[in-house]
């Protein structure tokens, strides 16, 4: 993916436009439907129909200039594949949370002996670190104001295209066996991490498995990689 424009140097960013301009750029233009809205229904309730149609064709004008702005960015984007440790920032209105790969292990069972679970193919069993990064927080913000997380889309993806979603089976496992794992969406401190373990089943003809962990929700913001035909950035996990 191309480095964010006015973004942080270095970074692997889930976007190709700063995250505050974006989100200025979506709520400008929301501000400016509403007003729109608003003095459409005003002209309506006047029958001033010829001011009416002006204020309908103005803001589709407006839908139109954003959406071409928002494929713009998204058809300027390229894929990133990231190694495992190299961290990934996913932004809101902040950049604070960074994931990356620490671990990734082929298993054909897992769990514990009173309740193992046999794979259907072979269990990709990933170790995701969450880190809020201390570095990207302004010099006010209080150091003991916590994180949470917005929720997450987790996915693998495979050369052909095919999507495999978490074995929560396989997770529930784990946890009954004792391997440690942190919710996606546990709060945490600035510079401090924790480690979620995620479990994938993939069939043996999978070829160059790829993570994607991205925001949950479709994103209507400009450069945010969750928004439409944007390219994605992506960790591996396979050698």
């Amino acid at each position: 993916m191309k480095e964010a424009i006015f973004g942080p140097a270095g970074m692997n960013l889930d976007g190709n436009l700063e995250a505050h301009l974006a989100v200025l750029l979506y709520l400008g233009t929301a501000l400016l439907l509403a007003m729109g809205a608003s003095a459409g229904l005003y002209f309506l309730i006047r029958r001033r129909w010829r001011w009416a149609g002006r204020t309908a064709l103005g803001m589709m004008a407006v839908m139109a200039a954003y959406l071409a702005v928002l494929a713009g960015f998204s058809l300027g984007s390229g894929e990133k594949v990231l190694a495992p440790g190299e961290n990934k920032y996913l932004c809101a209105l902040d950049c604070h949370a960074a994931y990356a790969v620490v671990e990734v292990k082929q298993e054909k069972t897992v769990g514990g002996p009173a309740h193992p679970v046999a794979a259907r193919g072979t269990f990709y069993v990933v170790t995701l670190r969450t880190w809020f990064d201390g570095s990207t927080t302004a010099p006010w913000r209080p150091k003991t104001a916590p994180l949470t997380p917005d929720a997450r889309l987790v996915e693998v993806v495979d050369e052909q295209g095919r999507r495999y979603p978490e074995s929560r089976e396989a997770e529930r496992a784990l946890a009954e066996s004792g391997a440690e794992s942190t919710p996606l969406n546990q709060p945490l401190l600035p510079d401090a991490s924790y480690t979620t373990v995620l479990v994938f089943d993939l069939p043996a003809e999978a070829r160059a498995p790829r993570l994607l962990v991205s925001q949950a929700a479709p994103a209507l913001l400009i450069g945010n990689e969750s928004s439409w035909l944007h390219a994605k950035t992506w960790f591996r996990l396979g050698s």
